[in-house]
């Protein structure tokens, strides 16, 4: 059930866009979508391929959010799904906000998260269609040297459990950059999801596609 929220004041809405996907069908499975690129991330992982979105600061050419959505309206014919992306989604207050101006257009709505603020995803889970879960190493002290942040497993599990119990279809994605995670840290991490009940991993090597789970 969704949180009651008074109307939306889309003009005031102020997430920095770094960019766009317009049209793709791999980054909300089964559909097609559109993925925004929202700018800033506390973390600071070694192999990220948006590095250039770390920065909260906008940058000139930007688009605005109203600007987005204006491009939206002329494409609800054949786009199915809005996927926010980063950076990290989750660290604009204004994330539940941004999600229902796109449910109001009826747009289904899909996040990629690195889970870093459980309490926002807490706050935009009613607002979500489908959530993809990065997860970058084994829950426990290694998860702190990939993105350099203290206790940066233990926020994750935090999120994890909340996507677990909330009934919202996921997707847990990992990048394996074979200099970071050993073979021991992969058999280590995917024990710890079965551990916890959560779904094995779709894993993506560094510089190739994703690729589906083992059985």
């Amino acid at each position: 059930m969704k949180t009651e929220m008074a109307p939306v004041r889309e003009e005031l809405l102020q997430a920095s866009i770094g960019g766009l996907t317009p049209l793709t069908t791999v980054d909300y499975p089964g559909y097609i979508a559109t993925v925004v690129f929202l700018r800033g991330c506390s973390w600071h992982c070694p192999y990220c391929h948006n590095e250039s979105l770390r920065s909260f600061q906008g940058r000139e050419g930007d688009m605005s959010w109203g600007e987005f959505l204006a491009f939206m309206d002329r494409r609800r014919s054949f786009v199915e799904a809005v996927v926010l992306s980063g950076g990290e989604p989750t660290r604009h207050q204004e994330l539940p906000q941004l999600l229902q101006s796109l449910r109001d257009r009826k747009f289904k709505t899909g996040l990629h998260t690195a889970g870093s603020n459980p309490r926002r995803l807490a706050e935009a889970l009613p607002w979500l269609s489908w959530v993809g879960l990065d997860i970058k190493a084994p829950l426990d002290q290694r998860y702190d040297r990939i993105t350099g942040q203290e206790q940066s497993h233990r926020v994750v599990r935090e999120s994890l459990a909340l996507l677990m119990a909330s009934g919202i279809p996921y997707q847990l994605r990992t990048t394996r950059d074979p200099q970071l995670l050993s073979e021991e840290d992969c058999r280590d991490m995917e024990n710890q999801l079965g551990e916890v009940g959560a779904p094995k991993t779709v894993w993506q090597e560094l510089g190739r596609g994703w690729t589906r789970p083992s059985a």
